[in-house]
């Protein structure tokens, strides 16, 4: 029936937040251009600027717009006439496609393009999601445009805080482990309780826990956390802090590509990568991608690697994974649109 709905010079944006990540990245940066097309940005989640997908209004503005830009899942009822493009949510080291326990294998059948960085990731994309060579568009996601100049991006109150980091300042951030989405690995509150032991060793150093989105914490180890000097919650979204601190340390989550992409000291703390590996499966179990003594399960293993600069041993793997520098990304999107538009 689709096919049959005139297509208008509009663009949906889909995803499951515009508070921040490619979507909102995207999105801004299309509030700046002076574009002579309508953007509509389509989620379930009610915020600002935000039509409820579904609903009537969200499925309509769907059903007539010539292009679809997700970041969150896909749209499996998009028609021939019109052009789907991901740029996904990050690219991760969770298993995802068909590295996962339930295959997962139409995803093909509903995306025309994949945003991507380099053919590194489209040939991870190709395998866990049977894309085909020319389904790769190689800008980069919209989030390494800001990393490619943060200020531009920031609200004042947002750069004041970064500007408040020490030269020192550690950045944890941990992906999910119970969510509506999935229970993957280990208790977060064991996981948190454990990385404690490194901030309360290291009381000279600045601490900023990000947590996921989706995660919750008892309120028994919030006001724990709380009673730390030397730690704090994040008052903004992590990518966001990541171009300002020096250390990062994550676990299964994409940041790890973006950590990266800006030269960080780069930490995996990984407590439950063995129930992990169980219950979600990883990427490097079938793609070596992080090397193999920067994976601590103790928080004092990596205690003395706290202050230190960028790994040598990622710098062959930034090479590969980002053999050309990211330049312009909204940019090329952008024109790629037009193209499609006329």
């Amino acid at each position: 029936v689709s096919y049959f709905i005139p297509k208008q010079k509009k663009i949906v944006i889909i995803s499951n937040t515009f508070s921040h990540g490619n979507s909102k990245i995207f999105y801004d940066y299309l509030l700046k251009k002076n574009i002579n097309f309508k953007v509509f940005c389509l989620s379930d989640s009610i915020e600002n600027n935000t039509i409820k997908f579904r609903s009537f209004y969200g499925l309509y503005h769907f059903f007539t717009s010539k292009i679809i830009l997700s970041s969150h899942g896909i749209p499996k009822i998009k028609s021939k006439n019109q052009v789907s493009i991901s740029f996904w949510h990050g690219f991760t080291i969770k298993s995802f496609g068909n590295l996962t326990f339930d295959k997962f294998t139409d995803y093909s059948k509903f995306v025309d393009y994949e945003i991507t960085q380099s053919k590194f990731f489209n040939f991870v994309y190709s395998y866990c999601w049977n894309l085909k060579p020319n389904q790769f568009l190689e800008f980069g996601e919209p989030v390494y445009d800001f990393y490619n100049s943060p200020l531009n991006y920031l609200t004042e109150s947002e750069e004041n805080y970064v500007n408040s980091f020490n030269n020192d300042t550690v950045l944890y951030a941990p992906t999910y482990r119970d969510s509506k989405y999935s229970s993957d690995g280990g208790s977060i509150d064991d996981i948190l309780i454990e990385f404690l032991k490194l901030v309360e060793k290291n009381k000279s150093l600045d601490f900023i826990l990000s947590l996921h989105p989706y995660e919750k914490i008892s309120n028994k180890l919030t006001n724990l956390i709380k009673s730390y000097k030397n730690i704090s919650f994040s008052k903004i979204h992590t990518e966001k802090i990541m171009p300002f601190v020096n250390t990062v340390i994550l676990d299964s989550s994409s940041l790890y590509f973006h950590s990266i992409y800006l030269k960080k000291n780069t930490i995996i703390f990984f407590p439950d990568i063995e129930s992990y590996k169980k219950t979600r499966g990883l990427v490097y179990d079938n793609f070596e991608i992080i090397p193999k003594n920067l994976i601590f399960k103790n928080s004092l293993e990596f205690d003395n690697l706290l202050t230190s600069s960028f790994p040598n041993e990622l710098e062959t793997l930034r090479n590969l994974f980002f053999p050309n520098e990211l330049i312009n990304p909204n940019e090329k999107l952008l024109n790629f649109i037009l193209k499609k538009l006329k």
